[in-house]
């Protein structure tokens, strides 16, 4: 009886933080996928990010944030769920009952491990597939001007030497529907004036040789070559025309230490750059534990302090904790502590915090 008793508090107070959990991580997601929504979207319209890569890289974007949100949602979901309950009295009348502190630590630690092998398999194993993945996106760019180009807007390209505008692209981008290009082809040596090459065509397709190059082939439209402002241009009327469109290559494959796997890391750990970073990702697992213990003693109030009475100082030991952390990566980096020191010291440092606010949150109960 006394055990089935326990589950049914272990159930309420878990369902309790969880839901504030899911909130928290919600809205932290709709923030940042916000403003990358926008730098995606900056980059699209400056043709460097294909329209059709932007679904898969706001997918891929969020298993990589819950790696880094849901330590920080956790702690706060602790300090709202058990801060509300010592408000409404429920936590005095369920420790008169004989729920002990040892017990809250308990079914917290439970909890906590939960989330803790979350997120250690999205930082550790899922999110360095992914973040490789979303670098090569946005790295490596396009090699193929239709897929930056967005129906209905002018695309301007070799610095304005060249212009595209399509109404229609069929969903494999091959297959066009009215398409307008310019081209700048030469400078009159004696006038300075400029030719220009303009076509017109009802419809057209993308082909690719054999040697990688591609073309825009027009078919049953206008070609027009002259000076703007003259009269003196030529129209040609072409069963099909071809325009040779140009090779993009934003730059080369993405290298950077946050795609590399922890086993890479764990095999180059002599390297102090590949150590801190793998240090970092550890870090980000601990950091669920050691912020577990810290939120169930700054999570007690009196009823009559309101339940976001410790909220403030609550943040500031995480902003301390997370910013001691830049802090020792950076040291680690440039050489100036022992790899053997590395970043634990921090974690040491505020497990003793922790572990002293704790103790001295149970003696203050009796």
């Amino acid at each position: 009886m006394r055990l089935h008793a326990q589950m049914i508090i272990f159930r309420y107070l878990m369902r309790e933080v969880l839901m504030i959990l899911l909130a928290i991580v919600v809205i932290l997601l709709i923030i940042v996928l916000v403003s990358q929504l926008s730098d995606f979207l900056a980059r699209i319209a400056s043709g460097t990010l294909p329209l059709l890569f932007l679904g898969k890289l706001l997918l891929i974007s969020i298993p990589i944030l819950l790696g880094l949100f849901l330590p920080f949602a956790f702690y706060l979901a602790l300090l709202l769920g058990y801060s509300r309950l010592y408000a409404d009295s429920e936590m005095v009348v369920l420790q008169a009952s004989g729920f002990s502190e040892h017990q809250l630590l308990l079914n917290s630690f439970i909890s906590a491990l939960f989330i803790t092998a979350i997120t250690g398999y999205l930082v550790l194993f899922l999110g360095p597939n992914l973040v490789e993945e979303r670098g090569k996106i946005l790295s490596n760019g396009v090699n193929n001007v239709l897929q930056t180009v967005i129906p209905g807007r002018f695309k301007v390209l070799n610095e304005g030497q060249q212009i595209i505008y399509v109404e229609q692209l069929s969903r494999d981008r091959q297959h066009i529907t009215n398409i307008f290009t310019a081209q700048l082809t030469q400078i009159d040596p004696k006038t300075k004036q400029e030719v220009w090459d303009v076509s017109f065509a009802p419809q057209g397709q993308q082909i690719t040789q054999s040697d990688g190059s591609q073309y825009l082939q027009l078919q049953h439209g206008y070609h027009y070559q002259g000076v703007a402002g003259q009269q003196n241009y030529t129209v040609y009327k072409n069963e099909q025309y071809s325009v040779l469109l140009p090779r993009i290559t934003i730059s080369g494959p993405y290298t950077h230490l946050d795609g590399m796997s922890s086993w890479e890391l764990w095999q180059g750990r002599s390297n102090v750059m590949e150590l801190a970073e793998l240090e970092w990702r550890v870090s980000l697992t601990l950091q669920v534990l050691i912020l577990m213990i810290l939120a169930i003693p700054l999570s007690r109030v009196k009823p009559r302090q309101g339940r976001y009475a410790k909220f403030l100082p609550a943040i500031l030991i995480y902003l301390v904790y997370v910013n001691l952390i830049f802090v020792a990566r950076y040291l680690l980096e440039k050489g100036m502590v022992s790899p053997m020191i590395g970043l634990w010291w921090v974690h040491v440092l505020i497990l003793i915090v922790a572990l002293g606010l704790y103790f001295e949150f149970r003696v203050s109960r009796r």
